[in-house]
């Protein structure tokens, strides 16, 4: 059974028990739009009570919210009563939940493209709210009042950006004016869940769209004051043609493939944050705007505002090293052999190079020489090692070995020696287990 049959499958059981009910939200948007959904919302007139006892296979992730959430091999269906909302005090949740009818749980929803409901049974759309039409104008607008919607969860802020980038849709009037006006409101909302947003924003070919729509409404002020910061610096002329470093982020930003891991994205969207503090102009008529160590700055300047939105660590230390590092890529040649192969075969070196290109393609004129050379050393580099791995014959000795046959006793120091009987065996100083025991003894 497919996702979608099973979700059918639970409108059937809920309705032949006599309750009203219906597929809603973005499955609804995204089948209307002629995609397949990947996962379904279901809303109906049974109480929470009913819905428990006819999906005995559930657990409560909202009781207060009146939402079960059935499970079942295809996946898990959240299933909720109808209901209305009132006053949210911690612009996030409702002070008051009352259990109501379809049209009233739908009018407490964000967007009128979300807002559709549907009955796979009878494959109808029930719309309370214009949605079809907006559907059809391409249009992103609040249900209701916008500045209501707004104050009631300011994340809202950025889900219409993301909703406008990602359908390729366009903002209703008013709805683009509330995103303006109330753009200040976004301080209310946790960091976690600003960067989690941030990230579906990033998740697209449209991200660049998307950092143009966060500045434009004033969202990016608040939220990355750094970023906004750009605008206005400028770069040497003679390498970046193409404006200020705002422009020149955006551009880079937006040279990114589209699956471009979110690492990635705020690697880019931060690499060149710090070139405002370390602006430097010549002191005469001879030289050029300059904004030298700016990669080491950008890294620390990248880890605080990452650390700022909460994110995890590991990410914070990825887009640090990248920020760090994607000045130093002309320096590969430079490099011993042996520090140069472990430099482009450390696993971060294919993102270091998008960013690489990333950073090329948003500059005007575009010079991709660098990228090109140091992808080419990157390939050959990883062949020549792939190649090594599998000409490399087994293992002599094993730690096993060494703590039956000369009695060593397990600690790092098995570990230093199997490395040494390693080296000696790809000289070529050692061929056989014998061999091998004889040198551990002469090293012992």
């Amino acid at each position: 059974m497919t996702v979608r049959d099973r979700a059918t499958e639970i409108v059937r059981t809920l309705q032949s028990a006599g309750y009203e009910t219906y597929w809603v939200g973005g499955s609804v948007r995204d089948l209307l739009l002629g995609g397949q959904p990947n996962d379904y919302d279901i809303v109906t007139s049974a109480p929470p009570e009913d819905v428990q006892r006819l999906f005995p296979d559930h657990f409560l992730a909202g009781k207060a919210f009146g939402v079960v959430t059935a499970t079942f091999p295809e996946g898990l269906f959240e299933i909720a009563t109808f209901r209305r909302e009132a006053n949210y005090t911690d612009r996030r949740r409702p002070d008051t939940v009352a259990w109501a009818d379809a049209k009233a749980d739908v009018l407490r929803r964000d967007f009128t493209v979300n807002g559709l409901l549907y009955d796979p049974l009878t494959e109808t759309v029930i719309d309370h709210v214009d949605g079809q039409r907006d559907l059809r104008l391409r249009l992103i607008r609040f249900i209701g009042d916008p500045e209501q919607r707004v104050l009631e969860d300011p994340l809202r802020l950025l889900r219409a950006i993301r909703l406008k980038c990602q359908l390729d849709f366009q903002y209703d009037k008013p709805t683009y004016e509330a995103l303006r006006r109330q753009a200040p409101e976004i301080r209310h909302v946790a960091a976690e869940r600003v960067r989690d947003e941030l990230a579906r924003m990033w998740a697209g070919p449209r991200r660049a769209s998307a950092l143009h729509d966060l500045d434009q409404v004033g969202l990016l002020q608040a939220i990355l004051p750094e970023v906004d910061n750009l605008k206005g610096t400028p770069q040497p002329y003679e390498f970046h043609r193409e404006g200020d470093v705002f422009e020149h982020t955006s551009q880079a930003v937006a040279a990114l493939p589209s699956d471009a891991p979110s690492f990635l994205v705020w690697a880019t969207l931060l690499h060149d944050v710090a070139k405002p503090a370390t602006l430097t102009y010549p002191s005469g008529s001879q030289g050029r705007i300059s904004s030298r160590s700016h990669s080491d700055t950008s890294a620390v300047m990248a880890g605080a505002i990452l650390r700022r939105l909460r994110a995890p660590k590991a990410e914070i230390e990825t887009v640090a090293w990248l920020i760090g590092h994607h000045m130093r890529l002309a320096d590969i040649e430079h490099m011993r052999p042996a520090r140069q192969e472990a430099y482009v075969l450390d696993p971060r070196f294919p993102w270091l190079l998008e960013l690489l290109r990333a950073d090329a393609t948003g500059t005007t004129p575009t010079d991709l020489s660098l990228y090109a050379h140091d992808l080419k050393l990157y390939e050959r580099l990883k062949a020549n090692h792939e190649r090594q791995v599998r000409e490399r014959p087994p293992l002599l000795l094993n730690g096993h070995d060494l703590q039956t046959e000369l009695g060593l006793e397990p600690g790092p120091k098995i570990g230093e020696l199997l490395e040494q009987v390693r080296d000696a065996q790809l000289h070529g100083q050692v061929k056989t287990k014998t061999e091998a025991l004889k040198f551990v003894r002469g090293l012992l």
